[in-house]
């Protein structure tokens, strides 16, 4: 009789790689300098994209926050 426990399987795809792609709303404000509400305004108003992975989890894409703002990959604004 074989006395090993299973560990149970991870069947999702690693955090790193895809963590770094979304941000939720707080990192969105705290990377652009504004207020969280902003934020929202501008989901409610086309400016952001949003995307719902739950009744109560939003994200938005980095990359689309960058391409938007015209952010530079250190997070600084261009001119």
């Amino acid at each position: 009789m074989n006395t090993t426990t299973k560990k149970p399987r991870n069947r999702t795809m690693p955090r790193a790689s895809k963590e770094a792609d979304f941000l939720r709303a707080r990192q969105v404000a705290a990377l652009l300098g504004v207020g969280l509400s902003t934020v929202w305004l501008w989901k409610k108003q086309g400016k952001l994209k949003a995307y719902k992975l739950s009744e109560r989890v939003t994200v938005f894409k980095r990359d689309e926050i960058e391409r938007v703002f015209k952010l530079k990959p250190d997070n600084k604004e261009v001119a």
